[in-house]
């Protein structure tokens, strides 16, 4: 699978930054493209989904929902979650 170069946002996904920040757990959009850009995991989904993971902390890594269309990498959503529950 070939990296996208630009990614795109879902007005969902914009509105998540700001969602986040209020409950005290803030994710910057450069975390957001590290994490598609140079994943630790990627998870195929139906749908032609992917999620895309990484390590953003000690007890947390932040999985971004997305799908690819040609060279744009469409941001649906992306969530912190607590390592323990998603790493083997």
């Amino acid at each position: 699978m070939s990296k996208p170069t630009t990614i795109v946002y879902t007005s969902h996904a914009r509105e998540k930054f700001e969602l986040l920040a209020r409950y005290g757990f803030p994710i910057t959009q450069q975390q957001v493209e590290d994490t598609i850009r140079e994943p630790t995991l990627v998870i195929k989904q139906t749908g032609g989904r992917l999620i895309a993971q990484k390590e953003i902390g000690q007890h947390h890594l932040l999985r971004v929902i997305y799908r690819i269309e040609g060279q744009f990498a469409i941001v649906i959503t992306f969530y912190p979650a607590r390592r323990r529950r998603y790493e083997t």
